[in-house]
């Protein structure tokens, strides 16, 4: 491969890294963990494991930014990337096949319209108005991806939206239900509990507590789509790529091959901005506004504390007391944030899946020489196989009292989890040898992984390890 060396983009303005590929992560964090698992955990068990989100989402962090540095400097994506240790082919293989395990099912649409069927249930039982709010969700996916411009142009406006919406309705419910103590509770008791892992105290279970620590955030595996995104935006060296055009555009070509970054003083300075600014909208964005919003959720999961209701249902319980208290509407309200935030969190999900995918099939073409392929082109043939599978599986809920949205969500969640799990030490591996051995000296020190860094990430290892062996073997027991 010749190795190709570029300017460095000239850094955007600071204020656009909290924006971007950074708020469409986010927006994908806001979803099962946050709305469904996390209240389950606080309303069953108080705010003994709080502590266990803000270490995951931690190490999401961390592992995230790890990651992306790669594509900031060289302007691959995580899959290309880990073909200089898997080869292309296996690459594309391992990393597909995992990915489209933990998002293939299209538990999210599923939940959303669970939120939508207590809302309204076109007078038919539980299980048809579901899946038909199930179908209605997923079209509802499908049409705007489909009519886009530059389609993650569409998520971030899409997504800036739905940030707006939901925390003016959460600022609402913390001033009149006075949430500031069971908020500022819950904000101590991830450092007083922190390590508290006395799991023979209550009766939980770790199927479920596996799963909201999983779903901490964007969801572990959901992560690696936060490189591609860096990508379609042409942040850092990725500026030289190209972007994924709508159905109705015309495509650009898009770079497969790494682009290296010019090493006079200049360019130095500015690959320093960028990975710098990265760090500063990443932390701000999906750690801290991530972490304020779990706080706010969980807060109102602990108001259903002591009373008993079944954890799966405790959400939807929440949305019956802020009815009782603040007026039928606003219950109704929440009812609807909920469903607006999975539908977004399928919304994502769905991009990000059929772009991966699709990515992988481009490069394969364009390693063999296929100068004709238009990837837009893949990209619209897979979204259309995802939206008929995916009704599939909605049909399945439909028939199977197995398959209903809570474990749907749950099953996602267990085997994103085990992503994490394997792609943590593959991280901190490629980044500190592999990295090293195809970076200059200068570009490497720029993203090299502090030993801080690489300790946490360590323990982030352990401990998912940890939770999943026990979630698997509780389920199977």
């Amino acid at each position: 491969m010749k190795l190709e060396k570029k300017e460095v983009p000239e850094p955007i303005n600071l204020k656009n890294f909290f924006l971007g590929p950074t708020l469409i992560l986010f927006g994908l964090g806001l979803g099962a963990g946050e709305l469904l698992l996390w209240p389950q955990i606080a309303g069953t068990y108080g705010f003994a494991f709080v502590w266990m989100c803000f270490f995951s989402l931690l190490v999401q962090t961390l592992w995230t930014l790890q990651m992306v540095k790669i594509t900031l400097v060289t302007g691959e994506h995580f899959v290309l990337y880990m073909a200089r240790i898997f080869g292309l082919i296996n690459s594309i293989l391992i990393f597909t096949i995992l990915t489209f395990l933990a998002a293939g099912i299209p538990s999210w649409a599923v939940s959303s319209a669970e939120s939508l069927v207590k809302i309204y249930n076109f007078s038919f039982d539980y299980k048809t108005a579901l899946f038909i709010w199930s179908i209605i969700t997923y079209f509802l996916v499908f049409m705007s991806i489909a009519f886009s411009n530059v389609i993650s142009k569409v998520l971030e406006t899409f997504f800036k939206f739905i940030t707006i919406i939901t925390w003016a309705f959460l600022i609402f419910l913390i001033v009149e239900l006075k949430l500031y103590n069971n908020i500022f509770e819950a904000f101590v008791s991830a450092f007083t509990n922190f390590g508290n892992f006395r799991f023979d105290l209550v009766d939980i279970s770790m199927w479920t507590l596996a799963s909201a620590v999983a779903f901490v955030g964007a969801g572990g595996i959901f992560n690696v789509w936060y490189t591609y995104w860096v990508r379609d935006f042409g942040w850092g060296m990725a500026k030289y790529v190209g972007s994924i055009k709508g159905l109705l555009k015309k495509q650009e070509k898009i770079r497969v091959d790494p682009i290296f970054p010019k090493e006079d003083e200049e360019n130095l300075k500015r690959l320093n901005v960028w990975v710098r600014n990265v760090n500063i909208g990443f932390f701000s964005v999906y750690f801290g506004l991530n972490f304020l919003t779990l706080l706010v959720f969980i807060s109102l999961g602990y108001l259903m504390f002591g009373s008993n209701v079944e954890p799966s249902q405790i959400p939807y319980k929440i949305s019956e007391y802020i009815g009782k208290n603040l007026g039928e509407v606003f219950g109704f309200a929440y009812l609807l944030l909920l469903a607006l935030q999975l539908f977004s969190t399928q919304y994502s999900i769905t991009e990000g899946l059929v772009r991966q995918i699709s990515d992988s099939i481009y490069i394969y073409l364009q390693k063999r020489k296929k100068k004709d392929v238009e990837i837009n082109k893949i990209y619209f043939k897979i979204l259309l196989f995802f939206l008929f599978y995916s009704l599939v599986w909605i049909y399945l809920t439909k028939v199977s009292e197995f398959l209903n949205p809570d474990f749907l969500v749950k099953l996602s969640a267990n085997i994103a989890l085990i992503f994490q799990i394997i792609s943590i030490p593959l991280v901190l591996y490629f980044n500190t040898v592999i990295a090293r051995k195809f970076l200059s000296y200068k570009v490497y020190k720029i993203i090299q992984p502090s030993v801080l860094t690489i300790v946490i990430l360590m323990l982030g290892f352990f401990f998912y390890l940890y939770l999943s062996v026990q979630a698997w073997q509780e389920l199977f027991a």
